[in-house]
């Protein structure tokens, strides 16, 4: 399948990737290269959610965002001509943000494009790696404003913690980042990406202990769902 392709483009289909297995692919700046775990459109995709590896020195040209950005920094240090952003540092970037991102040692960032669009959005950025560093248990809250939709966090599980309901939501999709994290009893490790439709059920269990990203209610209903 091409990179260009549409991929886990049917919002309405539950979807996962493992990337631990997958090939980096090249992308059309040297030194960068990506994983693409759910996109629909071409290069210049309507939406995307993306792995990205950037090279030391890396970079990209100045560009903008017309429908907002999010970037979960997972490794390294990613820049860009407003700061530094070291590992679990989170960014939200609203419409018509502008920037030139580059790495000068290289880093990884999970990227969503075109998820974070709507008048009155604002910048946020958050470290969180000093409450991953101390937390075995919890949830740290990224963003929730009535004014939108859609909550975004980070939920840290142990064996023993009662586990979070997944049932009645407009659509739940989850990033493993640490340990492994038990979903309707398949295993799901490090890397992994998952993406339930809305309405549909899920049952999740830390195996030992487990840190996750979470986002819900960012995915359109159904056309016959009241």
């Amino acid at each position: 399948m091409s990179i260009y392709s549409d991929i886990n483009a049917d919002l309405q289909m539950a979807a996962a990737c493992d990337t631990a297995g997958m090939d980096w692919l090249d992308t059309p700046r040297a030194d960068v290269w990506r994983k693409p775990l759910e996109r629909i459109g071409g290069e210049m995709a309507a939406r995307a959610t993306t792995l990205v590896r950037y090279g030391p020195g890396a970079s990209f040209h100045r560009h903008d965002h017309p429908q907002g950005e999010e970037i979960l920094v997972l490794g390294g240090v990613f820049s860009d001509e407003h700061g530094d952003y070291p590992a679990g540092t989170w960014l939200a970037n609203p419409p018509g943000f502008a920037h030139a991102p580059f790495s000068r040692d290289g880093c990884e960032i999970l990227v969503k494009l075109c998820q974070y669009g709507g008048e009155g959005r604002q910048r946020i950025v958050t470290d969180t790696l000093p409450w991953q560093r101390r937390c075995r248990q919890g949830t740290y809250t990224l963003f929730d404003d009535p004014a939108f939709p859609e909550k975004t966090m980070l939920r840290a599980l142990t064996e023993e913690a009662v586990p979070p309901a997944y049932h009645d939501h407009d659509g739940v999709e989850l990033y493993i980042l640490d340990g492994v994290l038990r979903v309707d009893g398949r295993r799901y490790g490090p890397g992994c990406w998952l993406r339930r439709p809305p309405g549909s059920a899920l049952t999740v269990r830390a195996e030992g202990f487990c840190r996750y990203y979470e986002k819900r209610n960012h995915l359109p209903p159904p056309e016959n769902r009241r």
